[in-house]
């Protein structure tokens, strides 16, 4: 019996923020879809709520960008639809937790039918960044769903200009 239990518990998903990023392709090809499969059937079942494919262990996280500019970090996460109000930043000398939440209660009402929806989305998100920050001097702004988070470094390093390396042809 202990020998079920094991095997149960190994067989579950672990977490969206510790697998791997070869899963998003996945998970936007289920969203189209979705979306293309709703879009068919909508003319038909307009009544009927939505019965979207669900995957729990691969809740939606934002998709960002750690910027290194000398002075400090610049941080873009895509955000779209959620509130700045429902948006946390929580920020260290060296990490950042960015975390929200997406609440939606639609409700329809026709002649002869009621159509209610619910939705219910979280996500949280953790970097570490590479030198120490200063939180207090932080700034964050929000546009068109994109937040884009701006935090000064402790001590600020000169922006390194790339080199180019000359590649020597050795095959003669």
């Amino acid at each position: 019996m202990a020998d079920v239990k094991e095997r149960k518990e190994s067989t579950e998903i672990e977490p969206r923020e510790t697998r791997s990023w070869i899963y998003r392709p996945f998970e936007d090809l289920f969203e189209d879809f979705n979306r293309t499969f709703e879009a068919l059937m909508k003319p038909w079942f307009d009544i009927v709520p939505s019965r979207r494919i669900e995957f729990p262990s691969l809740t939606r996280f934002p998709r960002l960008d750690l910027e290194d500019n000398g002075e400090g970090y610049t941080v873009t996460a895509d955000v779209p639809g959620i509130p700045k109000d429902n948006i946390n930043l929580n920020i260290t000398k060296d990490t950042l937790e960015i975390s929200g939440e997406l609440k939606e209660d639609k409700e329809e009402k026709g002649k002869n039918y009621l159509h209610r929806e619910r939705t219910y989305e979280s996500f949280r998100r953790c970097i570490v960044f590479p030198e120490e920050v200063v939180p207090e001097k932080a700034e964050a702004q929000i546009k068109n769903g994109i937040l884009t988070l701006k935090v000064p470094k402790k001590e600020p390093t000169p922006k390194q200009e790339p080199v180019k390396v000359p590649i020597k042809d050795t095959s003669e």
